[in-house]
């Protein structure tokens, strides 16, 4: 059954994002992947930020990987990589830039147009994926 979460807000998305944070800091005992699905301008980098903030500290700034592809995070043991894959062609270019040396250990991965990514197996890797869309109104809806 599909979850939907309403936001009308930029605070909305990040309670939304915030929320799972939490719970992967608490219960992570293998790598996590978020995969974040959704058009341009739909929410995705928003609740990635509420995510980081959360999931790291609230003083951290986040910037989008559009152009970096990877952009690193870390408190005490807690290690988070946000990725967007907007710019990459393929499974060769995922490997290139070491996105799967990043699924290790307890490591949060917040993958954004995670629509590009190949199937991955369910069995070492925690997958969460949220899927993102907004109406005429601006109101975004997350689903699960």
């Amino acid at each position: 059954m599909t979850k939907k979460f309403i936001s009308k807000s930029v605070k909305d998305t990040h309670k939304h994002a915030a929320n799972l944070a939490e719970k992967l800091k608490k219960n992570s005992k293998r790598p996590s992947l978020v995969v974040l699905v959704g058009e341009l301008g739909v929410g995705k980098s928003e609740w990635a930020r509420g995510f980081i903030q959360k999931y790291i500290s609230k003083e951290t700034i986040v910037n989008s990987p559009t152009f970096s592809v990877i952009n690193p995070y870390s408190k005490g043991r807690r290690k988070l990589f946000h990725v967007d894959l907007y710019r990459l062609s393929g499974p060769d270019d995922l490997e290139s830039v070491g996105f799967w040396d990043l699924l290790i250990d307890n490591n949060v991965v917040v993958v954004e147009w995670g629509d590009r990514l190949p199937e991955i197996r369910r069995s070492k890797i925690e997958i969460i994926k949220f899927k993102f869309e907004c109406d005429s109104k601006g109101i975004r809806q997350i689903l699960s």
